[in-house]
């Protein structure tokens, strides 16, 4: 899982593979259309070709856009609790110094 290889492989490993996985996505389906295999972009492309986006391509790049989405949140869930460990989540309990009325009326009432 992401989660085991972030906490044995580390940030910058981690956010290379990352990368080199985002790369590899968008080499293979996001330039290529799915129900033809036409390059849509880079040097192999047609640039007089119009490209036609029927069904069958939306629900496959939907597909996988969807999974690519939900993904990237998994993965900063991951980098915000490696950031917000119990160690950083106790610092978060004392206060920053900044005031709000909110928080002088609360006060007054105390």
């Amino acid at each position: 899982s992401d989660r085991a290889r972030w906490a044995a492989d580390g940030a910058f490993r981690s956010f290379e593979r990352w990368l080199d996985e985002t790369v590899q996505l968008a080499c293979s389906v996001a330039y290529i259309h799915p129900t033809t295999g036409k390059m849509l972009g880079g040097p192999s492309a047609d640039p007089g070709h119009i490209v036609d986006i029927d069904d069958a391509a939306y629900r496959a790049w939907r597909g996988a856009w969807l999974k690519q989405i939900l993904l990237a949140g998994a993965r900063t869930a991951i980098v915000l609790n490696d950031i917000l460990d119990a160690s950083g989540a106790a610092r978060l309990e004392r206060r920053s110094g900044v005031s709000t009325r909110a928080d002088e009326a609360k006060e007054e009432r105390a």
